[in-house]
């Protein structure tokens, strides 16, 4: 990593020629992938990111490059590269100065403190628990990923900040097979923070959800199509909301326009069951972060009180487009990205109904407990996302368990339409892709009921 001082050059060097802002993002991480299959290891792959970006803007135009693991001398080259592409005086020279800030992301057990003897038994222990489950189960995929970083990111406004990135994801996909019905299922635990995530989660608990998902999948039945209500249950059933409401709320779709959100500050968008938060201070939590890409410290946005719209997400230089503060959200893969506007820790507040109510509310509907990926369109609000695992509900009861449903609807329809709103929130999470790249996230919502949906199916 480069010191203070050469960062300061750097910056100095990308102003020097007339540029209006410029930022350095350096970075220093490592992914390792620990992969059991076939009840053996089958892969420990270990990859790194080391490199810097560097950004200038002149006028909201953004220039950026970045380079992978540079010398000081090939730093410098590339910085002043940049700057050729401006040709007017030089600016007062920028003094950095460190800022000092609260790491929200504790971590007990780091991953070089655990031996690989017992990752290894991880591993193994899921794929004991998984097989021993069913005689239905015949193939256990079982991960652990660990991701730590240090990262650097300094601009011309003078700031210097220093922090870290460290996640962890426990996986098990189980395979089960019933004749020539194939099934999978998978489960993922994922946080911030080092391997006393075994205190909030085992092995086993894994492993065990994984094969059963995938063993009660061999008995799922096909369905009739149509509008009818849903049932959506907690956790990451709120990938729904994540996709289909929440990129709509960031500055990278608001800015230009092409949001179905966009200008609509103050104006109800939602039933008013619906609070929804993205904050990134919860402490290890999957889409948490000390500071965002941009050096700002975390903060908790309030994006929806009672179904009004009340903010964006919005990062540094999407807020001067849109003339409104940004508010510490810019995210990036990596050094090699350019950051914007993204989600974190992204959730529905919990209500006060009674899941029991919900289901006995409904005489024909689906209870979904997992939804898988999709697509959405931003400028439309129209989605379209399968239910990995869900239920029929009839006559206000649970009933079969569901195969190839999909979720199809409008985002300010969905969010006009969820009538109940249950008090057991539950966050998870996740990996979601955008313009800046792969980020870890966490998407969350108590159980709700959507009051009409169109359901596809397949009835045969």
């Amino acid at each position: 990593m480069f010191q203070k001082e050469q960062v300061e050059e750097f910056i100095n060097i990308l102003m020097s020629t007339g540029a209006d802002f410029a930022e350095v993002f350096e970075e220093d991480s490592e992914l390792c992938d620990w992969c059991l299959l076939d009840s053996k290891i089958n892969n420990i792959e270990t990859s790194n990111n080391k490199g810097v970006g560097f950004r200038i803007v002149k006028e909201l135009k953004t220039t950026y490059a970045s380079i992978s693991n540079p010398t000081y001398e090939e730093a410098v080259k590339l910085c002043q590269k940049l700057s050729k592409n401006y040709s007017e005086s030089s600016r007062k020279k920028v003094v950095l100065e460190k800022k000092i800030v609260k790491d929200i992301i504790p971590i007990k057990i780091p991953f070089d403190k655990y031996k690989a003897e017992d990752k290894i038994k991880i591993l193994k222990k899921m794929d004991q628990v998984a097989r021993k489950e069913s005689k239905y189960i015949y193939q256990v995929d079982a991960r652990i990923m660990e991701t730590k970083g240090e990262i650097t990111i300094a601009n011309s406004n003078g700031l210097y900040v220093e922090t870290k990135k460290n996640n962890i994801r426990l996986y098990c996909s189980s395979n089960a097979k019933k004749g020539e019905n194939l099934t999978s299922n998978f489960v993922r635990y994922d946080k911030s923070m080092g391997y006393e995530i075994l205190e909030e989660v085992t092995p086993e608990e894994i492993a065990k959800k994984s094969a059963i998902g995938a063993v009660e999948k061999l008995s799922a039945i096909y369905i009739k199509g149509g509008y009818m209500p849903a049932i959506i249950t907690n956790g990451f059933g709120a990938l729904l909301i994540h996709e289909a409401c929440g990129h709509g709320l960031e500055a990278t779709a608001v800015a230009p326009g092409v949001s179905v959100f966009s200008n609509l500050i103050g104006k109800k968008v939602a039933s008013s069951k619906v609070t929804l938060v993205d904050d990134p201070t919860i402490p290890n939590e999957f889409g948490s972060y000390t500071v965002d890409d941009e050096g700002n410290p975390s903060q908790k946005h309030i994006l929806i009180t009672k179904g009004i719209l009340k903010d964006y997400l919005v990062d540094y230089i999407n807020g001067l487009k849109m003339n409104h503060p940004g508010n510490h959200c810019g995210r990036r893969q990596n050094y090699k990205h350019i950051p914007t506007s993204r989600m974190s820790n992204t959730y529905i507040e919990a209500g006060t109904d009674k899941i029991d109510d919900m289901i006995k509310s409904i005489d024909y509907g689906i209870y979904a407990t997992s939804i898988n990926s999709g697509s959405v369109q931003s400028t439309t609000g129209n989605f379209n996302f399968s239910v990995d695992n869900g239920f029929l509900i009839e006559k206000g009861k649970l009933t079969k368990r569901i195969k190839r449903v999909s979720l199809i609807g409008n985002s300010k329809e969905l969010l006009q339409n969820i009538e109940m709103v249950s008090d057991d929130l539950k966050l998870e999470g996740g990996y979601c892709g955008s313009k800046s790249g792969i980020i870890p996230i966490t998407a969350g919502q108590p159980t709700v009921k959507v009051s009409s949906i169109l359901v596809g199916g397949m009835d045969q």
